[in-house]
């Protein structure tokens, strides 16, 4: 393969005229007038394949979910507007998106092994209930989030209890649903067990 084939290959793959010319001794600008001649147009930035030195990154942004794309960025030394870029590329920007768009993931709670209870993780009202914030209704409980997540839509007239007593649980075999006074009633009994239980 000739030196010019080499070059169009190259930019095709995704390398900047930059990486490519100061690798083969030659200006960005004879890089670019070769790439021109010939049509070809370099990639932008979120169509280039992954780098090498982008997998550790990837890495930390599969395996733990519950840190900020600033905290990534600062364990790895570059800005997290090119983490996001970098997680976008790879597929795996969904994570960090809201609970809204994404629904409820297994960094959203902590699993109590003793009661099978999903506690929420993020903020809770007064009363200890999860809570949701920035979706359509501006603000929802995380137990009635999830349960219409597992379960399906609420139906009319009945509200979400937790059939474990904890407030701020959110895993569907504890949530069901129960027309609002018997609701209250059920909510309240089982409060009053886990006290005298506690």
């Amino acid at each position: 393969m000739d030196k010019q084939q080499s070059i169009l290959q190259r930019i095709r793959s995704g390398e900047t005229y930059e990486a490519i010319g100061r690798d083969l001794g030659i200006s960005r600008q004879r890089v670019q007038q070769i790439a021109r001649k010939h049509g070809i147009r370099p990639l932008k930035a979120e169509d280039r394949p992954l780098s090498g030195g982008d997998y550790p990154v990837v890495h930390s942004l599969r395996t733990e979910p519950r840190l900020s794309y600033d905290e990534v960025a600062e364990r790895h030394r570059m800005d997290a507007s090119q983490v996001r870029r970098i997680a976008e590329k790879a597929g795996v920007d969904w994570i960090r998106k809201p609970v809204y768009h994404r629904g409820i993931q297994p960094w959203d709670y902590d699993v109590f092994p003793d009661t099978s209870c999903w506690n929420w993780r993020h903020g809770k009202d007064k009363f200890g209930h999860g809570k949701l914030n920035g979706g359509e209704s501006g603000a929802e409980y995380a137990h009635r989030f999830a349960y219409k997540q597992y379960h399906g839509g609420i139906p009319a007239g009945e509200a979400v209890i937790h059939t474990c007593g904890n407030l701020a649980c959110v895993n569907p075999r504890h949530l069901q649903s129960a027309p609002r006074g018997e609701a209250i009633v059920m909510a309240r009994e089982r409060i009053a067990v886990n006290r005298r239980k506690g």
